[in-house]
């Protein structure tokens, strides 16, 4: 725990007040490590909603597209904080890309900038690319969360010394959730297969996906629940496809039921599908088996570090090719087996190994920029 002064503010950049749920789970990780490690500091928030993250996260919040106000805050801040995610990328906006090292920029001018928990890429745009590998290269710290983004940073010219792999930072929920992680931990309402989507869908992988989950609904006896992250983006195309199985099934949103209800929803599940990554975070964290759908690098660098820290193989599969999305998905399902014990003790074991990765990492960050706002200077 820090024992500066308790005049610090810290100003925090991120993905904050859309109501997408793997974003506020981030948000939610840092502003409580934020507290345990700077207790007398202020944390203000760059929120798209800022009363509702005022109030569900106890901090003060400002309008994130309030520049003249950001600025003003910088004018006092002790340290800028891009918050998690994968902020730093124009796949999704180029505007967002932009307003992200908008920030960054802004900043560097006031304080010590600190990047922790990112995803860096992909960047299309020649310009954004110029204009991140300018500013990347001189942030004060960088925490990424993968292996592919740490080598983006080192090829711009991001000294080792600032640079380190940590993970997302959803992984420090990793002690909450160890009652969902009993293999006896399935519901009440029976076997069931959770299924997270991601945006707009083609009418080819629909079709196919309604196909595939047909009939593995029919062959297994298991039902089908859809899962919304991100229902602003997700939900309608869930619905759809919801509509034309020839079963029941169902379709949550979670953007008002909170993160305690989506994950015992996933840790009640036999298995997850997951578009998102943060719908295959939250299923390490409640050790269940999943194949991770689409051709996000993301997606595959996670399930990569899965293998790598003793999770099997056949518990977290990659589905890439756009044209085996809906082919492949029932043969990858049966190798998923939510009650069996192998399984399960190597996904316990790979979070757990992720978990204290990511624990380390993130309690070395907070004592560096401990140490740096004592010395007051800076490190670029």
């Amino acid at each position: 725990m820090s024992r500066l002064t308790p005049s610090m503010k810290f100003l925090v950049s991120g993905y904050y007040g859309f109501g997408n749920l793997g974003d506020e789970t981030i948000l939610s990780a840092l502003a409580k490590e934020l507290r345990e490690w700077f207790p007398q500091a202020e944390i203000v928030v760059l929120s798209a909603m800022p009363e509702e993250t005022a109030k569900q996260y106890h901090v003060r919040a400002i309008n994130r597209w309030d520049l003249m106000g950001v600025q003003r805050e910088l004018q006092s801040a002790t340290a800028f904080i891009s918050g998690g995610g994968g902020l730093i990328q124009d796949q999704t906006s180029r505007r967002s890309a932009l307003y992200y090292l908008a920030l960054i920029a802004l900043a560097r001018r006031r304080c010590p900038v600190y990047l922790i928990g990112q995803g860096i890429g992909p960047i299309r745009s020649r310009f954004v690319r110029a204009w991140s590998e300018r500013l990347l290269r001189r942030v004060d710290l960088a925490m990424v969360r993968d292996e592919i983004s740490r080598e983006v940073l080192r090829d711009w010219g991001l000294p080792e010394e600032r640079l380190v792999l940590g993970g997302d930072l959803a992984l420090l929920l990793w002690p909450q959730f160890e009652s969902l992680r009993e293999t006896s931990a399935l519901g009440d309402e029976g076997p069931y297969l959770a299924i997270c989507l991601k945006g707009k869908l083609s009418e080819k992988l629909k079709a196919s996906v309604v196909e595939q989950l047909d009939r593995w609904s029919e062959l297994q006896n298991t039902k089908i629940t859809f899962i919304a992250l991100y229902p602003e983006e997700d939900l309608e195309g869930m619905e759809e496809i919801a509509s034309r199985m020839k079963r029941s099934t169902k379709v949550l949103s979670f953007a008002k039921l909170g993160l305690k209800s989506a994950m015992e929803c996933i840790g009640h599940a036999q298995a997850i599908v997951g578009m998102r990554l943060h719908a295959l975070i939250f299923a390490l964290l409640t050790a269940r088996p999943f194949v991770a759908l689409g051709d996000d690098h993301k997606l595959e660098a996670f399930v990569k570090r899965i293998e790598a820290a003793d999770g099997s193989i056949s518990s977290c599969c990659t589905l890439t090719r756009p044209d085996a999305q809906g082919t492949e998905l029932a043969q990858l399902l049966m190798c998923l087996n939510g009650n069996d014990e192998i399984q399960h003790a190597r996904l316990v074991q790979a979070g757990e190994t992720l978990y204290r990765q990511t624990r380390q990492t993130v309690n070395a960050v907070w004592k560096r920029l401990s140490d740096q706002i004592e010395a007051g200077g800076r490190v670029s």
